[in-house]
């Protein structure tokens, strides 16, 4: 079975917000999403001219070891994980979000 790909891609308005937007990936989040299932994490600031969105990009990349373990964190871990980040950083505040999810060809 192939690794699941999991990513959140984040732009974010403002550089304030944004620091507070890492400081609970870093001091928690992440970990949540460990112990949901995941294997592994990164974070990704993406480049300035390589970013076509306005603000400050981030990729959240998580990895899974198969596509089951990832469907179980979407039904048991992700509803309560995305509501408690939406509550903290909506988009009405200048956070845009989207998600990619793709199986892993080769690391």
């Amino acid at each position: 079975m192939s690794q699941i790909a999991y990513t959140v891609i984040c732009t974010i308005q403002d550089e304030a917000r944004a620091q507070q937007w890492l400081a609970w990936l870093t001091n928690g989040h992440i970990d949540e999403v460990l112990a949901g299932g995941a294997s592994s994490a990164d974070i990704i600031k993406l480049d300035d001219e390589m970013n076509s969105r306005n603000g400050i990009t981030y990729e959240v990349r998580y990895n899974f070891n198969n596509r089951r373990s990832f469907e179980e964190y979407i039904k048991t871990s992700a509803p309560r994980l995305r509501e408690d980040g939406l509550k903290r950083f909506p988009p009405a505040d200048g956070f845009d979000y989207s998600r990619t999810i793709g199986e892993v060809i080769s690391q």
